[in-house]
Parts: C-alpha cells; sequence; structure tokens
C-alpha cells in the first residue's frame, strides 16, 4: 500500500481551514477596524484553503495552483522593526533566527494546531538603532511547496503553443 502524499496534503489543508474558521469563531471580533480588516483577510484565506485542499483532492490544476499559493504565503514568517507577517494553517515546523534587544538565537519553531494571521505594524516608540528581527522559514510548507510542484509538472506537462509544430523528423 502506497501513501498518496497529494491526498494527505490536500487533508491537511482542509483540516488547517477549518482550524482557522474555529479560531475566528473563538476569539470574537476585534475591537478595532484594522484588526477586523485582518480576521477578514484570515477567514478569505481559511475558505481558500478549504476549498484548494477539496480541489487538491481531485487532483484539478486549480487545486494544485491554490495550494502551492498557499504554502508559500506560509512558508516565511517575519518580522522587522515595526512590520509583522505571518500566516500559519494548523502546523509548521521552521526554523527561526531573530536578533532582540533581550535576545537572540537560531532554533526551532514547532507550532501544532495553531492557525493564524499576523499582519500589521506597530509603532517605533523611540527613534534609536535597534530594530528588532526575527525571520521564520516553515520548513513544512517549503516541502509541502515543492512536492506540490514536482507532482504538478508530472501530470500536468507545459504544451506547445498552438500553431507551433514540432521539428520535422529526419528520414531514415
Amino acid at each position: 500500500m502506497t501513501i498518496d502524499w497529494v491526498r494527505v496534503v490536500a487533508v491537511f489543508q482542509v483540516l488547517g481551514g477549518l482550524h482557522g474558521l474555529g479560531q475566528l469563531w473563538r476569539d470574537g471580533a476585534p475591537e478595532a477596524a484594522a484588526g477586523l480588516v485582518v480576521q477578514g483577510l484570515f477567514a478569505a484565506l481559511c475558505l481558500l484553503s478549504i476549498a484548494a485542499g477539496v480541489l487538491l483532492w481531485r487532483k484539478t490544476r486549480r487545486g494544485f495552483v491554490w495550494s502551492m499559493w498557499l504554502q508559500l504565503l506560509q512558508a516565511l514568517r517575519f518580522t522587522f522593526g515595526p512590520l509583522n507577517y505571518g500566516l500559519q494553517l494548523l502546523f509548521g515546523l521552521g526554523i527561526y533566527v531573530k536578533f532582540f534587544k533581550n535576545g537572540s538565537g537560531i532554533g526551532l519553531d514547532v507550532n501544532v494546531l495553531s492557525s493564524f494571521l499576523e499582519l500589521y505594524t506597530r509603532v517605533v516608540y523611540k527613534f534609536n538603532m535597534y530594530l528588532p528581527f526575527e525571520m521564520v522559514v516553515n520548513v513544512t510548507a517549503l516541502l509541502a511547496f515543492f512536492y506540490l510542484y514536482y507532482v504538478y509538472d508530472a501530470l500536468f506537462p507545459l504544451q506547445e503553443p498552438v500553431g507551433v509544430s514540432a521539428p520535422p523528423r529526419p528520414r531514415r
């Protein structure tokens, strides 16, 4: 018995979207309007994840494309000064590098049953030379992206443009 890894990714995408919507339901409405925009965007990404998972289960071209984009959106999470971005749906195993005033380092970032969208800027309180920096590369999202791309390339090879014929075959 062989494991169909495309369908495993599809199941994780559907579960991640459902978990993200559950997180939104549990957290409730935010106080600020900006938080409402971020929650709306996160809800849209969760719904896209569910749809992409269903289409990926059926192994459609659109399912592969949407799934690969969602994996890329989850592949990098960063904080640089006042900017912060991160998306994760359900599970992530990553490698982080961080430089903060009270501690710096390199290590593993493990998040299980965690769905979130971080997208905001913070006001820098003092203008000094210190800018916090953190970057997390989600290894599981990158592996899923490259695997889906490999399978996509095998299932849907590039077609020749219309009107272009193959070169003539030599006569024997």
